[in-house]
């Protein structure tokens, strides 16, 4: 007897993973990806304090 083989990865588009939620594939476009990225590099990161 032979197992049936599952799909790992699914070739139809994802509608919703959780209820009220849209996937979007190409969120944000590959236009905005550089602009994002500047942006993202100019905010003022640092490091979290872990509290104990």
């Amino acid at each position: 007897m032979r197992a049936q083989q599952t799909i790992l990865l699914d070739t139809e588009p994802v509608t919703a993973l959780i209820p009220g939620r849209v996937y979007a594939p190409e969120f944000p476009g590959r236009d905005e990806e550089p602009e994002l990225l500047q942006i993202s590099q100019s905010l003022p990161l640092h490091a979290a304090r872990h509290q104990q």
